[in-house]
């Protein structure tokens, strides 16, 4: 295809009529309500090795594509360019295709390599995929009538990730919009030096059921698990993680303008490595933070793109404002946005804004020690001066865990009566009842000293006990593993061990306690053959174990295009206060894409048999 191919569109626009552009291609159909023409048999050339100079070989990857009608046939359009999810198609994002084309903008989509009708094998995010993204620019540019000063990527997942990766290296990107995505695919997969077992295993049983999975995924993954290879599996991991190219994107004097949006319960891909990606960035940016686990935030809005489900109204917003020069007044607005926990309700009440990172104050941190106690739970306190003591659990049962597919989805949290911490298996310390509402904003951290071994496995899970209900509602957690192959000999005594909790914003009511829980295991979490079954904390005058809770001292207004000025909430209702977030869950009326994906990570984690070939249309 050429500029006659470019010509011949852009005058079928401006006719508003379904006009053949290519002998080997179908026409393009109007849309129903006849704002743009739609073309579903289009293919983006790209090289099956684009590393290899020697390879010529080609692949053609699946797209279509949604060109606005216009009265003037040289006019043209801002693009966006949507990169499917994993496992997913170029059919996903079709409602908001529908949507901003019908606004005014171009809008393609295209499958992911290895994945649906794209051949090639999956290549997790890699150089390839890069290359297939920048191939997918440069096919718009030459064939539709596109505005090549106004270019923007976007996607879930997936696709946000490689949104990101593309959007840092190609400076033709004018602007970004991330969902669900990472900054730090090492940090996502391995946080703590500790293989997360649930998620990866989602990823390569759907890869291999949904897709082409490269092999070079399984073994990266068994040299986690093994522990074996290490260097090398973490430089295939770095090239994939957005964070690596931040100095190269930060020294562009063009920087694309970015919107990410994640889910605070998401143990995918976690908030904390976004939450730096952001704060290291020298360009425009907005975050906003939802309630519920990976995709949650955002899936519900593939059905109802511009109902309440603030991800997408945001990113339209956003995307106005940076490739159309709508003054909405979106850059004026704080950028870190986040959902907050209910305090009473457990359901997300209120969003608040912020500045940026970190959202508390140096001073606003509450410290609390840990101390021996009584009936098998130590104490939380601001006094330094506890019961200090060497205590030894056993680490082969789980006691608490992350929940990591599920736990999001109930409440964004799991509860726990008290009687179920079994004290053999754990150590558990307990606070007094708070003497005001807490709020908690930020990356809570633990330093305790622990007796270590190789492979030694420690798990931080912070709670919330309500005594009139007498259950531990969830907080965060943090996993740790202590390799000697990274940090060092075995040492004749006890060492310090940080534990980083992921980023969240939760308020503790007045009157409740703070209960900590530290185990040795979670079922989420990958536990070494030779991980000890036994793990000894050592509390003392030089061992003193505390956790730090960065803290807000009240809540703070949101701020959005729709309220400009900000909107608050009474705290004494904040269960049942605003929802600007909107659309947490299900959509109204249809089926929700993001329990569809569900579905299929359901299926694919119990690995059935013929799912895969009936997927990519071979039965």
């Amino acid at each position: 295809m050429d500029n006659n191919r470019k010509a011949a569109v852009a005058v079928a626009c401006a006719l508003g009529a379904s006009v053949a552009t290519s002998t080997t291609m179908a026409a393009p159909v109007m849309s129903e309500d006849g704002r743009h023409l739609y073309d579903d048999h289009i293919f983006i050339t790209t090289r099956l090795d684009p590393g290899d100079p020697d390879n010529p070989d080609q692949i053609a990857i699946p797209a279509n594509i949604r060109i606005p009608i216009s009265n003037d046939p040289t006019q043209t359009f801002p693009l966006i360019i949507f990169i499917s999810s994993w496992t997913l198609n170029e059919y996903e994002y079709t409602n908001q295709a529908k949507k901003l084309a019908s606004e005014g903008y171009a809008v393609l989509s295209y499958t992911t390599r290895g994945f649906g009708r794209a051949p090639g094998l999956v290549d997790t995010a890699g150089e390839k995929d890069v290359y297939d993204a920048r191939q997918a620019i440069t096919f718009a540019l030459e064939n539709y009538p596109v505005d090549e000063s106004a270019i923007a990527l976007a996607g879930i997942s997936y696709g946000a990730g490689i949104s990101l990766l593309t959007g840092f290296q190609d400076e033709r990107v004018d602007a970004i919009v991330a969902m669900s995505g990472w900054g730090s695919l090492v940090e996502s997969l391995w946080a703590g030096n500790t293989p997360n077992e649930t998620w990866i295993n989602v990823l390569v049983n759907t890869g291999n059921l949904l897709g082409d999975l490269d092999p070079v995924v399984e073994q990266n993954y068994n040299n986690m698990k093994r522990h074996e290879h290490i260097e090398e599996t973490k430089a295939w991991g770095a090239i994939r993680g957005p964070l690596t190219y931040i100095e190269q994107v930060n020294s562009r004097q063009h920087k694309p303008a970015l919107f990410v949006s994640n889910n605070l319960h998401d143990y995918l891909f976690q908030p904390n490595s976004m939450v730096e990606l952001v704060s290291q960035y020298q360009g425009p940016w907005r975050s906003l933070f939802n309630f519920g686990t990976h995709g949650q935030g955002e899936g519900g809005g593939l059905a109802e793109p511009y109902g309440d489900n603030a991800p997408w109204k945001e990113a339209t917003h956003w995307l106005d404002h940076y490739l159309k020069g709508v003054d909405n007044g979106i850059d004026r607005l704080k950028a870190v946005n986040t959902v907050v926990r209910s305090r009473s309700y457990r359901l997300p009440g209120i969003t608040e804004s912020f500045e940026g990172f970190p959202v508390a104050a140096s001073d606003g941190h509450q410290v609390f020690y840990l101390g021996a106690g009584e009936a098998g739970f130590g104490t939380l306190s601001e006094q330094q001066d506890l019961g200090f003591a060497s205590l030894t659990y056993d680490t082969t049962e789980t006691v608490i865990t992350a929940a990591a597919l599920t736990g999001a989805l109930v409440g964004s949290g799991h509860n726990y009566p008290l009687d179920r911490i079994d004290p053999h298996h754990s150590l558990a310390f307990m606070s007094e009842p708070l003497e005001e509402d807490m709020y908690i904003r930020g990356e809570i951290n633990l330093r305790v000293w622990a007796e270590v071994q190789d492979k030694s496995q420690f798990f931080a899970y912070l709670m919330e006990y309500d005594q009139s209900l007498d259950k531990a509602i969830f907080i965060g957690h943090a996993p740790f593993t202590w390799h000697t192959s990274e940090q060092g000999p075995l040492p004749d005594g006890p060492v310090p061990l940080d534990l980083e909790f992921y980023w969240t914003a939760y308020d503790v009511d007045a009157g409740n306690q703070l209960l900590l829980v530290i185990d040795g295991r979670d079922g989420d979490y990958w536990r070494y053959a030779d991980t000890p079954a036994t793990n000894t904390l050592v509390f003392g005058p030089d061992q003193l174990g505390s956790i730090d809770i960065p803290t807000i001292p009240e809540p703070v207004p949101y701020y959005s295009v729709e309220d400009p000025e900000g909107v608050t909430t009474d705290p004494n209702s904040r269960g049942l206060g605003n929802n600007p977030s909107g659309n947490y869950g299900p959509g109204g009326g249809s089926l929700n894409p993001a329990l569809l994906m569900w579905f299929v990570l359901l299926l694919a984690m119990y690995g059935l048999s013929g799912f895969r070939r009936f997927h990519r249309g071979q039965l």
